[in-house]
């Protein structure tokens, strides 16, 4: 019987050390994360919030493709292990960023879709259209050279721009293609977040829009 008792203790006495050794895979909670959108455009706000060990500074951080950390912040989770943290997605190229949130080696991570463009309604027209980009202020005409863009998307390839004419005190810029659209062929109009303001106001995000040619 005393034997037993010894070897007892002597297995709660290892029990314990396993458990002091590591103590977050027996008490710590595994950190969670959401995103409030998968995708999003340059300029859009996104909260990550998630749960982990109760009153915990949580790491938040965001790393594009090739490893940069183009985000960095940390809050504090509440009594319940809640926390919550809203961001703005930052500059970057379009593609896949990747949202990290955690302490130690105790992370989660979620992807984020982001691209520069918003997406308008598609378009038909005519061959000899002259398409007109409308601006809420006026633009900075200085800031309009290879800022907008026009691709025919069944082979890839660049339209080219005659000139691009700013009309309605800076209001409308009228864009003038070289030649004709083809009739039949589909186009997409690319609208730079390089455009500023006359008062040096950068567009918040870029626009593209698909059209067809009658």
């Amino acid at each position: 019987m005393i034997l037993m008792a010894k070897k007892r203790i002597a297995f709660i006495v290892a029990a314990l050390l396993i458990l002091s050794i590591f103590p977050g895979l027996a008490l710590g909670a595994s950190v969670s994360l959401n995103l409030s959108n998968s995708s999003a455009l340059i300029g859009d706000s996104i909260t990550a919030s998630g749960s982990a060990d109760p009153n915990q500074w949580v790491s938040i951080k965001i790393v594009d493709s090739l490893g940069n950390i183009v985000f960095f912040d940390a809050v504090k989770s509440n009594a319940s292990g809640n926390y919550s943290c809203t961001f703005t997605v930052p500059q970057v190229a379009d593609g896949t960023l990747t949202v990290v949130a955690g302490y130690g080696s105790n992370v989660a991570n979620k992807s984020l879709q982001v691209s520069i463009y918003k997406a308008l309604d598609p378009k038909t027209c005519d061959p000899d259209k002259k398409w007109r980009v409308v601006f809420n202020k006026p633009a900075n005409p200085n800031t309009l050279k290879d800022q907008i863009n026009i691709m025919k998307t069944t082979d890839n390839s660049q339209v080219g721009i005659q000139k691009v004419v700013l009309e309605n005190d800076g209001l409308w810029a009228v864009i003038y293609p070289a030649q004709d659209y083809q009739s039949g062929q589909s186009y997409v109009i690319y609208i730079n977040p390089g455009i500023e303001t006359t008062d040096g106001e950068p567009l918040k995000s870029g626009y593209q829009m698909s059209f067809t040619v009658n």
